[in-house]
C-alpha cells in the first residue's frame, strides 16, 4: 500500500521516548538498524554522529526514509532485504539494533532463530545487540479485549485533516500469535473522507524463548529492562528490552 509510510508517521513519528536510549547505546558507532521503516530512530542516530545503515523489507517504506534523508542532509546507507537474510559480510558492524517492537513480526520461531543468528554474524566480536520486544503486560491486554474494537481520535499533521483510527485485536494464544486489523478514517484537505485498511500480525516469545535463542546464537546478556530508563524488567513491564553482546 503506497499510502502505509504516510499512516504509520501519523501514528507513530511524534513518539520520541526511546530515542535517547539510542543514542546512548549507540554513540558514535557504525550501527545496523534491523526495521528502519520512515527512519524515525534512524535519522537522530545520524544526526548524533553515528554510521547508520537501515534495513526493511517494505520498498515504500525504503522511500520514504530516504525522502526524509534528503531533506535532513543526513546520510544514511538504506538497504532492501529482510532481517533473516542480511546481506552484509562477516563482522560488518559494531552495532546491530531492532527497536521499536519490529522483533515481534518475525511470527516463525525458526526465522527468530535466523534472525539472532544473523545479527551475530554481522557483528564483530564484542559488537553490540540490542532489541525491544512486546511484553506480556501488552499481549494480556490484546487477550483480555479479543475481538473487540478502540477507537483512538488523533489529529494529522496539517490543519483540518482529522484521523480516526479504529483497533480490532484477535490473540491465537495456542500459537502466540496477535492479530490486528486498523481502519484508518481521514479527512484530507478537500474534506474528502478515505479509508485504509490495514492488517498487522506479530507474535509474542516469552523471555526464555529470547534467552535461549541469544544463548544459541553466541550472545551475552548484558541488560533486560522494562522501560527506557533502565527499570528491572518484570511481568507487568510496558516493554522488554535487551542488550547483549557478541561473545
Amino acid at each position: 500500500m503506497e499510502e502505509f509510510p504516510s499512516l504509520y508517521d501519523l501514528t507513530y513519528a511524534d513518539y520520541q521516548e526511546d530515542i535517547p536510549f539510542w543514542i546512548d547505546l549507540i554513540g558514535r558507532t557504525e550501527v545496523l538498524e534491523l526495521g528502519v521503516g520512515t527512519g524515525r530512530v534512524a535519522l537522530p542516530l545520524a544526526v548524533a554522529g553515528a554510521g547508520v545503515t537501515g534495513l526493511d523489507h517494505s520498498l515504500q517504506m525504503i522511500r520514504s526514509a530516504r525522502n526524509k534523508m534528503t531533506q535532513a542532509g543526513s546520510r544514511i546507507n538504506l538497504v532492501y532485504s529482510d532481517l533473516t537474510r542480511l546481506p552484509f559480510s562477516e563482522g560488518s558492524f559494531a552495532s546491530v539494533i531492532c527497536p521499536f517492537s519490529t522483533i515481534n513480526y518475525v511470527t516463525d520461531l525458526a526465522a527468530l532463530r535466523r534472525a539472532f543468528s544473523e545479527a551475530r554474524r554481522v557483528l564483530r566480536k564484542g559488537g553490540l545487540f540490542a532489541f525491544e520486544a512486546l511484553s506480556w503486560h501488552t499481549y494480556d491486554r490484546w487477550l483480555n479485549n479479543d475481538g473487540l474494537q478502540h477507537v483512538v481520535d488523533r489529529v494529522g499533521k496539517a490543519p483540518g485533516e482529522p484521523i480516526d483510527i479504529t483497533y480490532s485485536y484477535q490473540f491465537d494464544a495456542a500459537h502466540q500469535i496477535a492479530t490486528q486489523e486498523r481502519l484508518y478514517r481521514v479527512t484530507v484537505a478537500d474534506g474528502v473522507r478515505k479509508e485504509y485498511l490495514i492488517h498487522w500480525r506479530n507474535r509474542f516469545a516469552f523471555r526464555a524463548e529470547y534467552l535461549l535463542l541469544l544463548e544459541d546464537s553466541r550472545f551475552a546478556i548484558e541488560l533486560e529492562a522494562g522501560d527506557y530508563q533502565g527499570s528491572t524488567y518484570s511481568h507487568d513491564a510496558e516493554a522488554y528490552i535487551v542488550v547483549c553482546r557478541a561473545v
